[in-house]
């Protein structure tokens, strides 16, 4: 993931990715994965509280929280069209997994990022990959061991 997309992210080149269109596939040996489309719905479907629980474990929820409070000095005025890029990627994931929980924290990231981008926020190298991920068509799902020497765990 590197440090590159940070000089390069643009909201208006982050607003128009293609959503969730690599979820699944195989994946670089640097992360984690659940499996390829089918086994992420079973595992959706099948065990929800295994599934559900990397986005919800510290630090990597801690580190979201961190972003989505900073985003959420987004003025007003700029608050519409983050949340249409955010009900974007919702409906895009739901086309991928219909789950309101999956949608709602794709949704969510989204909405965060996005709003930091508008906002011409520094991002953490931490926040920088998980935009990545988003961008490359995949969910940043949770991340194990210490940033940045750990690995992602990616839908």
């Amino acid at each position: 993931m590197g440090d590159g997309p940070q000089r390069v992210l643009r909201p208006e080149a982050f607003a128009g990715s293609s959503w969730l269109h690599a979820v699944g596939e195989p994946l670089r040996a640097d992360a984690d994965s659940f499996g390829n489309i089918a086994a992420i719905r079973r595992y959706c479907e099948d065990d929800p509280d295994v599934f559900f629980r990397p986005p919800y474990t510290p630090p990597y929820e801690d580190w979201c929280v961190a972003d989505h409070n900073a985003a959420a000095r987004l003025p007003a005025e700029l608050r519409d069209q983050a949340q249409t890029v955010a009900r974007r990627a919702y409906l895009r994931a739901w086309d991928v997994l219909p789950s309101p929980e999956l949608c709602g924290l794709v949704s969510d990231d989204v909405l965060t990022i996005y709003s930091l981008l508008l906002l011409n926020s520094h991002l953490s190298e931490f926040t920088v990959q998980r935009a990545s991920w988003l961008v490359a068509g995949r969910v940043p799902w949770g991340y194990t061991g210490d940033f940045p020497a750990g690995r992602w765990l990616v839908l």
